[in-house]
């Protein structure tokens, strides 16, 4: 189960760099983000970036 969420989290990180280059999200969103992944709360990222196409 650890690698799996290694996975998501590389995989959330790489798309919160993306919406962030794009400007769909600013600075404090992505930091938040960064901040969830962090603290293994991989579900809230996916919820919160749910709403961004992949």
């Amino acid at each position: 189960m650890g690698k799996v969420m290694t996975k998501d989290i590389k995989i959330l990180t790489a798309k919160i760099s993306r919406l962030y280059s794009a400007e769909l999200i600013d600075s404090y969103q992505k930091t938040l983000c960064l901040n969830l992944l962090g603290q293994g709360n991989v579900k809230r990222v996916k919820t919160v970036l749910s709403k961004f196409p992949d």
